[in-house]
């Protein structure tokens, strides 16, 4: 046997829970950007080193009727990953940290938060907003998302609504 083999031989391998597993979707335009790309390749690298929890990712391109393409991608996710219990929507415009996984994971739970997504921002008017919203009635009592502009740090904020620029979301929820 080979140095090299030994030492290979002497590193333990993660396992990784049934719970854990998570597949990547994502949506295009026949293009990604830069940003996206490296973060990309960031997370699965340091998740080979890691957890190993990424087991699938999927893509597809898209115009800017993302919900066809999203349902095609999350039906592909429900018939064919059955090993995932998580699907991981990522915006092909977005940036993001390698161990953005983990913290969601970390945060989520199949039962009572089995939606969850990192902090994002859209712009509007050269200014940032987080995309966090919460229902509000109107002055004629009817119903109307608001935006959210101040959040706790480093904790789960419970909302209406968020984009799906970088969410989380549990197999039960989309087989419901």
């Amino acid at each position: 046997m080979s140095n090299r083999q030994k030492a290979a031989a002497k590193k333990p391998v993660m396992k990784t829970a049934a719970t854990d597993r998570v597949v990547i979707a994502y949506i295009h335009p026949g293009e990604t950007s830069a940003y996206f790309t490296q973060s990309l390749v960031n997370m699965m690298m340091f998740d080979q080193a890691t957890g190993r929890r990424i087991v699938g990712c999927l893509n597809e391109w898209s115009s800017a009727n993302v919900s066809s393409s999203r349902n095609s991608l999350t039906a592909q996710f429900l018939a064919h990953h059955t090993q995932a219990e998580w699907l991981l929507w990522i915006d092909a415009d977005m940036a993001f940290d390698h161990e953005a996984l983990g913290q969601l994971l970390a945060s989520a739970d199949p039962s009572t938060a089995p939606i969850v997504g990192g902090l994002c921002f859209g712009m509007s008017n050269n200014a940032l907003f987080p995309t966090i919203y919460q229902f509000a009635k109107t002055e004629t009592g009817g119903m109307t998302t608001v935006r959210v502009g101040d959040y706790p740090d480093n904790e789960l904020v419970q909302c209406a609504a968020t984009g799906s620029a970088f969410v989380l979301i549990h197999r039960t929820v989309l087989e419901a």
